[in-house]
């Protein structure tokens, strides 16, 4: 009887040796699908991943490895830089990106906010400490009109979330993107060939939101004085 309980624990001990070596393996090709540029072999890797649902988690006992949470981003980065031209595998990055909520994607995270809703929730679930990339982007030169208004309405949501928790540094630093988008420098990007009337018109609403919101009279004021870029109407009534 001892015999036989040792054989089989012993055989339960190689064939659990056995799943973990395939599951290292299946894991392993995952990340190298990801990471092949192959749009039709990152979509199969995307497939294969246990997204839970809603699809911005993955099923309880998944690993999120770092090496698995490298290659997710460089496959969405790279979705990113392209342009997205398949906007459907940029969004289907999109989702396990989120649901690794793993620091090494606040980044990515953070220039592509103008993706949607989705991409600042699983921004903000780090909490305040990501603001102030936000706001550098949201005030950079370098960023584009669509990445600039997805910073600013991501602050917008922040403050709503966290309004009694922001400490005096980082509010002042969201009203200087709030004047830097009511008084609307044409030269504010490098791309400001690009932006067109409507996302300096976003740009506008999210800056009088967000002023509204901080309650700060010296910034209320300048919205008071600010013109909307097509209307000509003040950005807070007098």
């Amino acid at each position: 009887m001892k015999t036989i309980a040792l054989a089989l624990a012993a055989g339960w001990c190689l064939a659990a040796h056995g799943t973990a070596a395939q599951e290292t393996e299946n894991r392993a090709a995952l990340v190298r699908d990801l990471l092949s540029e192959d749009p039709d072999r990152v979509s199969s890797a995307l497939d294969h991943l246990p997204l839970a649902w809603p699809p911005y988690d993955f099923r309880e006992g998944f690993e999120v490895t770092t090496e698995l949470v490298e290659a997710l981003v460089a496959a969405y980065e790279r979705e990113y830089v392209l342009g997205s031209p398949n906007g459907e595998l940029f969004f289907a990055l999109q989702k396990p990106v989120i649901a690794t909520r793993h620091p090494l994607t606040v980044g990515i995270l953070t220039r592509t906010l103008w993706g949607g809703n989705a991409a600042t929730e699983g921004l903000l679930y780090f909490g305040p400490f990501v603001l102030p990339g936000v706001v550098d982007l949201a005030m950079s030169p370098e960023a584009t009109p669509y990445e600039a208004d997805g910073a600013m309405w991501a602050l917008r949501k922040a403050v709503e979330r966290w309004d009694g928790e922001l400490g005096p540094e980082i509010r002042e630093a969201m009203k200087g993107a709030a004047i830097l988008h009511l008084e609307g420098a044409p030269d504010s990007f490098a791309s400001a060939a690009e932006a067109s009337s409507t996302m300096r018109d976003f740009l506008f609403d999210n800056a009088v939101a967000l002023a509204k919101l901080l309650r700060d009279p010296e910034l209320t004021a300048i919205a008071r004085k600010a013109r909307h870029p097509s209307t000509g109407r003040p950005g807070i009534p007098g």
